[in-house]
């Protein structure tokens, strides 16, 4: 699926934090469906001494641009360990790939550039479905003044996606 203007994506705490750094986040959040859950929201509010004064996120804004912010049942947790029992992920990770696993639109991109999250999408099938911060950059024309960390790039999601479909993630 290609990436277009007004696609939805769900996003993790990583991204959002990272897209405020670069200084992407306004943008995107105009030309996309940016949608996450409740816990990786929780997530973008803690660790502020250890960030940047680009990294902080203002809650109030951030709320309004994002298009959904979902809260994710004990239920759809409980579901998704079932599915994954060894998914190892974070909080927040763990939420948005339980709320991913319940969302009926058609076409979806889930975004984060952890390890842990590629893997439990390459268990449930979804490799085709993840997107760098990069290529939602790119998508949308937007230069890449200041310069990604390396695991939000294209290249790197590439490689990693690879490995994990040719069985050696």
């Amino acid at each position: 699926m290609a990436l277009q203007r007004g696609n939805l994506i769900l996003v993790d705490a990583n991204v959002i934090i990272e897209a405020h750094r670069v200084r992407r986040w306004k943008g995107m959040a105009n030309q996309f469906r940016l949608v996450t859950v409740a816990e990786v929201f929780k997530e973008t509010q803690t660790g502020h001494q250890n960030r940047t004064e680009e990294q902080n996120i203002d809650p109030a804004l951030l709320r309004e641009q994002l298009s959904q912010i979902a809260e994710v049942s004990k239920t759809e947790l409980a579901t998704m360990d079932i599915y994954f029992p060894d998914h190892g992920l974070d909080p927040g990770e763990h939420h948005l790939v339980a709320f991913a696993r319940t969302f009926e639109e058609p076409a979806w991109l889930l975004n984060s550039p952890d390890i842990g999250t590629i893997r439990v999408c390459s268990q449930a099938g979804w490799l085709d479905q993840l997107i760098s911060l990069e290529a939602m950059a790119t998508a949308l024309g937007m230069p890449h003044g200041t310069k990604l960390r390396g695991n939000y790039t294209e290249a790197w999601l590439r490689r990693q996606v690879n490995k994990f479909r040719f069985g050696l993630g």
